[in-house]
């Protein structure tokens, strides 16, 4: 589509650039598969329809960072996490809590976290040796990770890493599955359990939740966002009306 547009204006001056610009497009989209670089989100991954519904929404496509892979998986997220004794239905019996023994994991696993760390990161990306040497290059818009010199995914901060090394920590200690996982499964059930991280991963602060709106270029977006009380983004989720 962005392809099309860009030839109908470049026919304003002339039939022939159209079809040079066209043509161009077409070439890019067959090599790549995209059009603009950075179009196909490095992970889709899953954030429960209950979070939206707070807000009197629904759920739009995921397009979160993370990982290496493109596509959600099939897993329930939901499903697991509650059959596991991860979550719980809360005691209003509409919301979903972390269990009392996950919660206690976490904290644990949150007051011992060393930053991000090479024994850290093997446990939240299948592959990688806990002898890695691990980095984290900030942006404008998050933070890279790398092992090796290799780039493994991108997060909106270095909290949100943390929060996936140490849910992480909690899902191999309550999850007989989790070495069966692969990276796009651990994507996913790592950013639904990232919903329940019970503080900041960096600072120990609160984590609160809220929507905004997030400008672009051209246009603006209705995000819900989990964010540390010192500002560094837990998550964020677009809705809409």
């Amino acid at each position: 589509m962005i392809g099309i547009i860009l030839a109908a204006i470049a026919a304003v001056e002339s039939l022939y650039l159209a079809g040079g610009v066209l043509g161009i497009a077409v070439l890019a989209i067959g090599l790549r598969g995209y059009l603009i670089p950075g179009t196909p989100a490095l992970t889709k991954r899953y954030l429960p329809k209950r979070v939206l519904r707070w807000f009197g929404k629904q759920q739009t496509t995921t397009e979160s960072n993370g990982e290496l892979a493109e596509d959600a998986s099939d897993l329930d997220t939901e499903e697991i996490l509650l059959s596991e004794n991860v979550l719980r239905i809360c005691d209003d019996g509409a919301d979903l809590c972390l269990t009392d023994q996950a919660r206690e994991r976490w904290n644990a696993e949150i007051e011992s976290c060393d930053g991000v760390t090479a024994s850290g990161v093997s446990l939240m990306l299948p592959g990688v040796d806990t002898h890695s040497s691990v980095s984290l290059t900030e942006d404008q818009t998050g933070v890279d990770l790398t092992c090796d010199g290799t780039w493994a995914g991108h997060w909106p901060s270095e909290a949100a890493v943390c929060a996936d090394i140490t849910g992480a920590a909690v899902l191999d200690a309550q999850l007989p599955m989790w070495e069966e996982f692969d990276a796009q499964e651990r994507a996913q059930l790592l950013t639904g359990l990232r919903l329940f991280v019970p503080k900041c991963p960096t600072t120990g602060s609160e984590v609160s939740m809220s929507e905004k709106t997030v400008p672009s270029c051209c246009s603006s977006r209705q995000v819900v966002a989990f964010t540390c009380a010192g500002g560094e983004t837990i998550l964020e989720q677009e809705i809409r009306g």
